[in-house]
């Protein structure tokens, strides 16, 4: 029955969302940590499952174009079961759009921090040249050596 198939896609597409949102939350304490070699991990394998997700997505698009109300159930029950599911894809979606939102906002700033740490270092060198080449004692520029 192709409602089966669906309701297993669909299963398969919330499971999926509800591993990416966990890495979104500890993407967010990675961030919040400055822990980027984990970061780094944790964004391979959100690759990973977003690939996987994408891949669920063209399964399901023959559905999209059915008359839900057409579709037949082995019961109602299963027919409500599935809805609940896609509700909380929806759900779990954009919760994990908003974890995404959050910590790209989170590295922004942390990247506006860090050339404001690194303009104010070289403003310190430029400055600490300057006063080391103001008090070097000037050079006379006297000829020692005689000619003679």
């Amino acid at each position: 029955m192709q409602t089966e198939l669906l309701a297993q896609l669909i299963g398969r597409k919330h499971e999926v969302l509800t591993h990416l949102r966990s890495l979104g939350l500890r993407q967010a304490e990675l961030v919040g940590e400055d822990d980027w070699a984990q970061l780094t991990k944790v964004l391979s394998t959100k690759q990973r499952l977003l690939d996987l997700l994408a891949q669920i997505e063209r399964e399901l698009e023959p559905y999209r174009s059915e008359a839900p109300e057409h579709r037949e159930w082995a019961s109602d029950a299963a027919r409500d079961a599935c809805r609940r599911q896609a509700d909380a894809c929806a759900a779990l979606l954009a919760d994990v759009m908003r974890l995404e939102r959050e910590s790209e906002q989170a590295i922004v700033r942390r990247r506006d921090d860090a050339a404001r740490q690194l303009s104010g270092l070289h403003a310190a060198v430029a400055a600490r040249s300057a006063y080391a080449a103001a008090n070097e004692p000037a050079s006379i520029g006297l000829d020692l050596i005689s000619e003679g």
